[in-house]
């Protein structure tokens, strides 16, 4: 419906009017595109605060199959999950990038979220969704057992694509103050000889 809507300018203008007319906080709906990966959820997050506009815009169009999808409500509250669970996965996606970011800040982010996963199917399996804002607000009972499923598949895919990382065998790149001695990184010698000279540095350990 974003497509049919996205792809023909006099029913995006329509449209415009329309939610101006309402007074919509937005004037109009997005489009995903590939390239911009993350705009697929906030797709999702207009739709779902613009169904009631966009079902009064196809009415008249006679578009009986969108009406019916956004007046469904197992529908709607499948809208609102996969709004929710990609506002999670943008936000660790955008925390992921930025010149400041390595393995192990990574792993960490990557690590925390898998953790989160495994809380959510805990939670939802005794059927509190709470920690999906927008599904919580529906009739989302009826779902859970699909919400469920997606987590599972979503944690395997993760630990797919991410595989475990020992952070811990790592610790002295992130305090190189500490110093343990069955830790042997694969270093040069002018290597290790920076670290010395970084570990007895007590002003910049101070710092």
């Amino acid at each position: 419906m974003v497509n049919f809507m996205k792809s023909r300018p006099k029913q995006t203008r329509l449209f415009s009017i329309l939610c101006k007319e309402m007074g919509s906080a937005h004037e109009g709906l997005l489009l995903h595109t590939d390239v911009m990966w993350l705009s697929r959820g906030e797709v999702l997050s207009r739709v779902h605060e613009l169904r009631q506009k966009i079902i009064v815009f196809f009415t008249p169009q006679e578009k009986p199959e969108f009406c019916e999808l956004l007046a469904d409500e197992i529908w709607s509250a499948k809208l609102c999950y996969l709004a929710d669970i990609f506002e999670h996965l943008n936000k660790v996606n955008t925390s992921l990038q930025g010149k400041n970011e390595n393995m192990l800040t990574s792993s960490d982010k990557i690590k925390d979220l898998l953790e989160k996963i495994k809380f959510w199917k805990y939670k939802v399996s005794y059927g509190n969704a709470d920690m999906f804002q927008k599904t919580a607000e529906t009739k989302y009972t009826d779902i859970i057992t699909l919400i469920k499923e997606h987590l599972e598949i979503l944690e395997l895919n993760i630990e797919k694509y991410f595989p475990n990382i020992s952070a811990d065998q790592h610790d002295w790149v992130r305090n190189p103050f500490i110093h343990d001695p069955s830790s042997k990184p694969q270093l040069s010698i002018f290597e290790e000889e920076e670290l010395i000279s970084i570990r007895n540095n007590h002003t910049l350990k101070l710092e």
